[in-house]
């Protein structure tokens, strides 16, 4: 069974986006290290065992505009964009989304560095054919560095906060659901406007991340 792996908060501003985390949850998300030729940097921290949050952002060390999940046009406030699945197999994954009728995702390598000078591969497949907005995640599936599996990011990032729960929204619920069991996940979806929420426990208590931008 693949798992819920990382969810991803857009900002347009990093430094500014890691100061109203850590003011609304009292944790402070760790620098993480820029997506070279992508346009954007992060800064994570850990939800437990094996998940994570990236706080993304344009890179403004880089002229390459953001083309890493970031939408077009300026961010005026952190908005949950996505979250991501990671596969144990995700060829055979994005086969499994091929048979519901979809596009094959296309799957591709990539990597950064740490700020410890260290490594991070990975391959990502994003969906393009769909039409359920923030309701549908991307697929990940960390890399092998000389046989073994690259240290997840959660093993690594500031501690505190965990994922109590994750609510899907749409008003087609079962094409939702029927996509997001291809991807062998069980997350649930209610009908409803299309929205996409994160629930965490966190040091000052209980928040809630959402699309809504």
């Amino acid at each position: 069974m693949n798992r819920i792996d990382h969810l991803v908060w857009a900002a347009g501003d990093l430094d500014d986006a890691v100061g109203e985390f850590e003011a609304i949850s009292g944790v402070r998300a760790a620098p993480g290290g820029s997506h070279p030729g992508r346009g954007t940097h992060n800064a994570l921290l850990s939800l437990g065992p094996g998940c994570y949050l990236e706080i993304l952002a344009p890179d403004p060390a880089q002229e390459t505009p953001p083309t890493l999940l970031l939408p077009a046009g300026p961010i005026h406030r952190p908005f949950l964009l996505t979250f991501a699945v990671a596969c144990s197999d995700i060829e055979a994954t994005a086969d499994a989304i091929a048979a519901t009728g979809y596009e094959r995702p296309a799957i591709n390598a990539m990597s950064r560095k740490t700020r410890d000078g260290g490594d991070l591969n990975w391959r990502l497949a994003r969906m393009e054919d769909h039409t359920f907005g923030p309701a549908i995640p991307f697929l990940i599936e960390w890399s092998l560095i000389e046989g073994r599996e690259t240290p997840h990011p959660s093993q690594s990032t500031p501690g505190g906060c965990t994922l109590k729960e994750l609510r899907l929204c749409h008003t087609d619920e079962k094409g939702v659901a029927a996509l997001i069991g291809s991807m062998g996940i069980d997350v649930a979806c209610r009908h409803g406007h299309a929205a996409l929420t994160a629930v965490l426990e966190t040091p000052r208590g209980e928040i809630a991340l959402t699309s809504e931008r």
